[in-house]
């Protein structure tokens, strides 16, 4: 893995979040790729299981949040304004107070404003709620940095952490989506987005593939979506194409 990161064989595509009330790109999520040039490409849980339990999560993490930033800047010159990026962050990186220090030097180094950036925090076991940790996470956010909850609903302490982490984003998981119209996925994709709205926080639909899912979730009141409906993960060329599409379409 270390070495096929040294030789360029990871790479981050990046996948459109819409507001469909508006009609304006909400942000981006940014997704690391494996290709070891295999017909099956690797699945992300793989890797990043593999990167937790050999240690060099924090370095992919912050691989990936640094090609971000480089991405931004090299945008920000072809006039493609990103209003927010979310980048994921395991647990296990998060648990390291060093990860905190090099997010900060990492944005400082492709002067990316910290308010372009969401951390978007995976469900484990695996991140600890030690006071030092709570209070960098906090010190991050009242520097302008974001963060969300990925796949909520499914995981184990949710609702803890929406105690303790300065969370502004929720991940309505795709599970969750894929499932509609059934009255059970229904009823926990509302709740979902009535905490949402009860403390303020934007909630985005993952996996949203069809008319069907996009019209319920409507109807419960979502109005930021991401799924293959509007745009699979895209190459930082096939952004570009997908971006001045979609501008020119929508008369921006």
């Amino acid at each position: 893995m270390v070495r096929d990161l040294h030789y360029g064989k990871f790479s981050v595509h990046y996948q459109p979040q819409i507001n469909t009330i508006n009609r304006e790109l909400f942000g981006i999520e940014a997704l690391c790729r494996w290709d070891r040039g295999q017909e099956t490409p690797i699945n992300p849980d793989v890797f990043v299981a593999l990167a937790e339990d050999f240690n060099f999560i924090s370095e992919l993490d912050i691989w990936v949040l640094d090609q971000v930033c480089h991405q931004l800047t090299k945008w920000q010159d072809k006039g493609i304004e990103i209003p927010m990026t979310s980048v994921n962050f395991s647990p296990v990186s998060l648990n390291n107070l060093n990860t905190h220090s090099r997010i900060l030097a990492t944005l400082n180094k492709h002067q990316i404003p910290t308010d372009k950036i969401t951390i978007e925090i995976t469900e484990g076991k695996k991140i600890h709620y030690s006071d030092a940790v709570i209070s960098s996470l906090n010190h991050l956010n009242a520097l302008g940095i974001k963060f969300s909850l990925d796949d909520f609903g499914i995981g184990y302490s949710n609702f803890k952490r929406l105690t303790r982490i300065p969370v502004s984003q929720l991940k309505l998981d795709r599970s969750f989506v894929l499932n509609l119209p059934e009255n059970l996925y229904k009823e926990i994709s509302a709740s979902t987005l009535s905490i949402g709205k009860k403390l303020g926080l934007s909630v985005i639909a993952e996996g949203v593939e069809n008319t069907e899912q996009l019209e319920i979730l409507e109807d419960l009141g979502c109005q930021i979506y991401q799924g293959y409906m509007f745009s699979k993960p895209l190459s930082e060329a096939d952004f570009e194409n997908w971006f001045f599409n979609i501008s020119n379409r929508w008369g921006r």
